[in-house]
């Protein structure tokens, strides 16, 4: 038997309507286990352009948190009551989780989901202009293992050399149309040797999906609905 996913019609069978309370449910923060918070934070502020928005301490326990987004800083309360009370209601933000040490512990190394067995895939940014992007990361240091036009395939891999406990990002350019000359699919870039991804939540709110486009390579696919596309990686 030909093994196949799920058809449309047995994907939205498989979907309930969720009880009423969860209408102010929201998608508020994804969190990932760090080994070393100096190099990851300046990874997620300095390259990727995010905010520390609060910083939580737990000495008993010997960890620390980080909570970053994409936020202004002249948005951050003061209080600290007030700004955990805002951090915690913005949406789309990355929780950092530090174990104190583990940056001097050369056993100590987390799966990242993309080698057997695998399980967590990656978490996604959208940018304006993904060649612009690339301009810049690579003014930062970066190394391109593959630029976003070299080759058949939309993938562009990227390795920091800085990044030594190894965060992935995936970012690509949310347009509309791919065949006009004035826009572009959506692009992705992918850094080597690296735990996780950034996706963009506002980008999988919608997840109705009409139609499958069918001009990508094997490992990409995009999805659409309505005015939007939905991007969907996999290994």
């Amino acid at each position: 038997m030909t093994e196949q996913g799920l058809s449309d019609e047995a994907a939205a069978a498989a979907c309930k309507d969720g009880n009423p309370i969860t209408k102010d449910f929201m998608m508020q923060q994804t969190m990932l286990r760090v080994k070393d918070p100096v190099k990851s934070l300046d990874f997620y502020t300095r390259i990727m352009g995010m905010t520390l928005l609060q910083k939580f301490d737990f000495p008993s326990m010997h960890f620390s948190l980080y909570f970053l987004g994409y936020e202004d800083k002249k948005e951050i309360p003061g209080d600290v009551k007030e700004r955990t009370a805002w951090t915690f209601s913005r949406r789309a933000t990355i929780e950092l989780t530090h174990n104190w040490g583990s940056e001097n512990d050369d056993s100590q190394s987390y799966h990242n989901g993309n080698s057997d067995p695998r399980g967590f895939g990656h978490i996604g940014i959208a940018v304006p202009d993904v060649y612009a992007a690339c301009k810049l990361f690579e003014e930062q240091g970066v190394t391109f293992v593959k630029k976003p036009d070299d080759g058949a395939d939309i993938v562009t891999l990227i390795l920091h050399k800085d990044i030594q406990d190894t965060c992935s990002v995936t970012v690509w350019q949310e347009v509309l149309d791919h065949r006009a000359s004035e826009t572009r699919l959506p692009l992705m870039w992918k850094i080597m040797k690296c735990y996780y991804f950034l996706y963009s939540t506002q980008t999988v709110l919608n997840t109705h999906i009409q139609y499958k486009l069918s001009y990508f390579s094997t490992e990409t696919c995009i999805f659409q609905y309505k005015d939007k596309y939905i991007f969907i990686f996999s290994n």
